[in-house]
């Protein structure tokens, strides 16, 4: 059995565990982060390796949305600041 350690941010948290309990994914939430992240462990065989990339996929395009979202908001500063 092989483990991984996923953060999933606040926003991603309802999408996740659909995931997860659609796919029977055997999983522990091991506590928050002081962003608000949920840290879960989750277990899986090397047959599941397939769902696991999909989780990360799930989770790169929260981080690519947070990540525009700086980006925007750094725009925005520097037009202020003119």
């Amino acid at each position: 059995m092989r483990n991984t350690t996923f953060y999933v941010p606040e926003e991603a948290i309802q999408e996740v565990v659909q995931f997860i309990d659609d796919n029977d994914i055997s999983n522990s939430i091991e506590g928050m982060t002081e962003d608000g992240e949920l840290i879960l462990e989750i277990s899986y065989e090397r047959e599941e390796s397939a769902i696991i990339e999909e989780l990360h996929a799930i989770l790169e395009n929260y981080e690519e949305e947070d990540d525009e979202e700086e980006d925007d908001e750094e725009e925005d500063d520097d037009e202020n600041e003119e």
